[in-house]
């Protein structure tokens, strides 16, 4: 249902981004400008856990490096 509410899942996406830019924040406070953009893409793509796992960087996916690549 939630697919045919645009408004809903602008919501949705937007509070979900919002998150990962405060984990990244507060796990990785260095992480400034672009690059926290990136991570944040990164997290959103391949999910917190990996972002984690590979110590605050983008992990080694190639999915992944190719989606913030184009971002």
């Amino acid at each position: 249902m939630a697919a045919y509410m645009p408004d809903i899942n602008i919501d949705i996406g937007t509070r979900h981004l919002k998150d990962l830019d405060r984990q990244v924040r507060q796990h990785y406070p260095r992480v400034q400008g672009l690059d926290r953009v990136n991570l944040i893409a990164a997290a959103y793509n391949a999910g917190w856990g990996r972002i984690v796992r590979a110590g605050g960087h983008v992990p080694p996916i190639w999915e992944t490096r190719g989606y913030v690549r184009r971002g």
